[in-house]
């Protein structure tokens, strides 16, 4: 017997032991809130919610979740207002934190260093809302979705109270449990003058809710006036406002930098000219019409340099070498921004080849020319005014700050659109590179095939950076409306437009400019007859030679190419005859291409083998019964820490 007694007792106990967890289990036993309808339509919310805590899910306090941004039936962004006035925990007060959620604010209750008691505890949130009110024709309504349905535990119990402004009398009412979207009816309501009590008949489980709606006579609440309107409609766009706001004054800050620093001097008549300025090297005629440095003044450098005798030029399996003939810069008649090539190229060896592996020689010789080039014509030809286009970036960073701290979740929006500003500064620059790597291409027949899979190499190369933008792009649109994202992604096109738009020639610059263009005439015009009573020079082998940089540093090499073809096949002297071969160069592009072709495409091929050279490896790179349990104001949900 006394066996029988201990196996009885000890399996009691094993069943007890297995049975407290569920008697133990963290959750809700009472959710009552206490709302007050002012005569503005503010709310007043007290929140008294009774948690089983057991350090599981709950050992430092809970959190509460209030969602402040909504659409209207129009899809209108609107933006409430939800300020805390107290927080109690077990009749004290409680230290507390908000916090910004993706659509809304956080009110984490309770201290780190502090663990909670097992057993009952009571939280109480006092906090203010407005702009929850519906304004119908017969009627003004409440749909007021009471607990949330974003609770991580179950509710044994909820419970609401709708205080109504004095005056006014329930018209009817609504109630709806269960989960998002459902129109479960476990609750029940009554109705006692101005005061409607509802009360959930059974418990809810996680992720359920409670949600009333009622509808009272129409003026005991104060509809909003235009001013209110006014005041709401910035609100809810706030960070779209910011976005306008800065289009507008970057608009009139660059119109007023343009107007003042950024206007071209009066150009002159455009007359043909058969030579080039005076002092001017093809890469000087270039960076000044351009008012800007690119690769391809580095290639028309080189061109000249190699025409001048100073250096030749070797292609071999696409790979260009460059070799120093003895020649001396003096001898050879290099201009001082050439004679900066050559110092960086040929300061230790006498010959080089354009490949990644000589980085560090070639960008040394990319730099000095740039340096050169700017030291030599920069501020006296034209000027960039950099200083007024960094001032437009400084009002389009702080627009773009504004707007993303009166966004929903301001940490995210920021280092999205910070993020996705700098990457598009590099992809636009690789698609620059994509661009030009296809003008190569179609530059003329023969240039296609040689240039062709340099340019797929660069798209591909591009690709993955195109998805990068597009996949931030997308991002940002999760945190911006889409006006806002339109007001910012027009600053960056207006502050891209300004930058070369504030770019202006000084009047000795203007001057020049008018030269160079009309020494292009000759370059570009391919209609003999319309230079012919300007008797222009016949263009020889020597001619085209002596040109040919300045027709690559101008974008014309297609032309004066076909021009000397032209003028040498009348004179027998066609490189297909045997004629003109250069000797400059030595490669198998000019025999496979012709005059023409060789001259379309040398240019472009070597500005992209010295752009790839100067790189380091690796640098690229409602209370009708039509709404639901979740609907209407309020909500959100809650969880332990």
């Amino acid at each position: 017997m006394i066996a029988f007694l201990r196996v009885w007792f000890f399996s009691f106990a094993i069943a007890l032991a297995l049975c407290a967890p569920a008697g133990a289990q963290e959750r809700i036993t009472d959710f009552t809130s206490d709302v007050a309808i002012a005569r503005d339509g503010t709310l007043t919310v007290r929140e008294t919610i009774v948690v089983n805590a057991q350090n599981q899910r709950i050992q430092h306090g809970i959190f509460r979740d209030f969602p402040t941004l909504y659409r209207d039936a129009a899809g209108n962004r609107v933006r409430v207002r939800f300020d805390v006035a107290e927080v109690n925990l077990d009749g004290r007060p409680e230290p507390y934190t908000l916090e910004r959620i993706t659509n809304g604010t956080r009110v984490r209750i309770g201290e780190a260093d502090v663990t909670l008691d097992r057993g009952e505890h009571t939280f109480v949130i006092v906090y203010r809302t407005d702009r929850q009110i519906g304004f119908f024709a017969d009627y003004d309504e409440l749909y007021w979705n009471v607990t949330g349905n974003g609770w991580d535990f179950a509710i044994d119990r909820a419970q609401a109270t709708i205080h109504l402004p004095p005056g006014a009398s329930a018209i009817q009412y609504a109630l709806y449990t269960g989960p998002q979207g459902a129109q479960g009816k476990d609750a029940q309501a009554t109705v006692e003058g101005d005061t409607i009590r509802f009360v959930t008949t059974a418990s809810l489980n996680p992720r359920e809710g409670l949600t009333v709606a009622v509808a009272f006579s129409k003026g005991a609440v104060s509809p909003p006036s235009n001013a209110d309107r006014a005041g709401n409609f910035l609100r809810d766009n706030a960070s779209t406002g910011a976005a306008i706001l800065g289009l507008i004054a970057l608009g009139l800050y660059y119109a007023y930098a343009w107007n003042r620093f950024g206007r071209d001097p009066q150009r002159g008549v455009i007359v043909p000219l058969f030579a080039p300025p005076k002092d001017f090297s093809a890469a000087a005629v270039r960076f000044v019409h351009r008012m800007g440095y690119d690769r391809k003044a580095f290639a028309a450098a080189l061109i000249a340099m190699a025409v001048k005798g100073y250096l030749k030029i070797t292609e071999q399996h696409g790979v260009y070498t460059l070799t120093r003939t003895g020649k001396t810069g003096t001898a050879a008649g290099l201009a001082a921004t050439e004679a900066s090539i050559a110092n960086a190229l040929f300061n230790v060896v006498d010959r080089i080849e354009l490949k990644n592996t000589n980085h560090t020689i070639v960008s040394r010789a990319v730099s000095a020319l740039h340096q050169a080039l700017k030291k030599e014509d920069q501020g006296v030809y034209f000027v960039t005014n950099r200083g007024w286009f960094f001032g437009g970036l400084a009002i389009l960073a702080a627009s773009g700050a504004a707007a993303a701290l009166l966004s929903e979740d301001a940490a995210p929006a920021g280092f999205i659109l910070f993020w996705l500003a700098a990457w598009t500064a590099g992809t636009s620059h690789l698609l620059m590179n994509v661009y030009q790597a296809w003008s190569g291409v179609v530059a003329g027949p023969g240039s296609r095939i040689l240039n062709f899979f340099g340019a797929i190499f660069m798209t591909l190369f591009a690709a993955p950076f195109v998805g990068g933008l597009i996949f931030g792009i997308y991002f940002l649109g999760l945190s911006f409306p889409i006006a806002t994202l339109i007001g910012l992604v027009a600053q960056g096109m207006l502050a891209g437009v300004f930058y070369r738009l504030l770019k202006a020639p000084t009047m000795a610059g203007a001057k020049i400019r008018d030269q160079i263009d009309g020494f292009k005439l000759f370059l570009d015009v391919a209609e003999k007859d319309r230079l012919e009573v300007l008797h222009p020079p016949k263009v020889t082998p020597e001619i085209f030679e002596k040109f040919l940089p300045y027709a690559i540093a101008l974008d014309a090499e297609n032309s004066w190419s076909r021009k000397f073809e032209a003028e040498a096949a009348a004179a027998g002297i066609g490189s297909n005859q045997g004629g003109y071969v250069p000797g400059w160069y030595s490669g198998p592009s000019f025999g496979r291409l012709g005059t023409a072709g060789f001259a379309s495409s040398v240019g472009s091929a070597i500005a992209g083998a010295a752009a790839a050279a100067a790189s380091a490896p690796g640098s690229s790179s409602g209370s009708h019964g039509g709404g639901s349990s979740g609907g209407g104001g309020g909500g959100g949900g809650g969880g332990g820490w």
